[in-house]
């Protein structure tokens, strides 16, 4: 049996605390007309403030090195990963994602929305990364299911999540080192219907929180992933991919702050406990 959910491939439903949003993830433009229709609600400035106090900020894994780089371009990824692509999912997962950036570049914006300080950000940050980029590159590295790594296993030939594989998922989750497949095998703990995980149940049982618990375990686990990508920092493309759809891009600005911004300080302490888990997990199996 296997779900209609893309894992990650094409055009991809994000739902994001109730905000549904079709975006385009690694094949196509990254549209800035996928604004919400309403305005984001975030954490006030004293709310984020008292939430750092009663939990500690989520780990950056900074063991690690990510694939992108801080001051990273379009072109800097290409001259350096473009010989990769063809055996490491890792590579194409990025330069996927950086075409998608600057796929449509020289269109004018199809969004009628008034530009506000946030999209003025993400556009000079675009401006910036993408150069010379032309369309023709990201057609020439838009991905399709043959092109995923640990996580083939999850999806049949069409792309669909295929039911009934939570261990797997799960197994990739806590030993891989590949970014696309930890965030892949996230997305698919996320949306598959059957899929069933313990991480942070008993902390959210019985409060309000525990409608969300999928959503929360996905930020944790994307939280280790960003230690593989390097894309979460300020200036990454993850950071810019999610700061632009909620409309919060500013200077300096990381994934790390977005997530307080729209999660409350509850749930960030769940996140930052089931990442706590997570690390401490694939930290006594050794994975590196």
């Amino acid at each position: 049996m296997t779900t209609r959910t893309t894992l990650k491939i094409g055009l991809a439903l994000v739902t994001v605390a109730g905000l549904v949003t079709l975006i385009f993830v690694r094949n196509g433009s990254f549209a800035e007309a996928a604004y919400a229709q309403s305005p984001v609600q975030t954490n006030s400035r004293a709310a984020r403030e008292e939430a750092k106090v009663q939990y500690a900020p989520l780990n950056r894994v900074a063991d690690h090195r990510g694939l992108y780089l801080q001051g990273d371009t379009y072109e800097t990824l290409s001259s350096r990963l473009k010989a990769r692509a063809k055996d490491d999912p890792d590579a194409r997962a990025l330069l996927a994602d950086a075409s998608a950036q600057c796929e449509n570049l020289g269109r004018p914006p199809s969004s009628s929305r008034p530009v506000d300080a946030s999209t003025r950000e993400y556009r000079a940050w675009r401006l910036r990364f993408c150069g010379h980029a032309r369309d023709m590159d990201a057609t020439s590295y838009r991905l399709s299911h043959t092109d995923l790594g640990e996580v083939r296993n999850l999806v049949n030939d069409d792309g669909g999540l295929i039911a009934g594989r939570s261990k797997e998922a799960i197994d990739i989750v806590l030993h891989s080192t590949s970014y696309s497949d930890i965030e892949a095998a996230g997305q698919y703990l996320m949306h598959t219907p059957d899929a069933d995980w313990d991480l942070g149940k008993d902390a959210v049982a019985g409060t309000a929180m525990a409608g969300k618990l999928r959503e929360l375990q996905q930020v944790a686990v994307e939280s280790v992933a960003c230690s593989y990508s390097g894309t979460c920092e300020a200036g990454g493309l993850k950071t810019m991919q999610v700061c632009a759809m909620r409309r919060v891009c500013a200077p300096g600005i990381t994934l790390y702050d977005v997530w307080d911004m729209i999660y409350s300080p509850q749930e960030m302490a769940v996140v930052a406990a089931m990442q706590r888990a997570l690390l401490d997990q694939r930290r006594s199996e050794r994975t590196p």
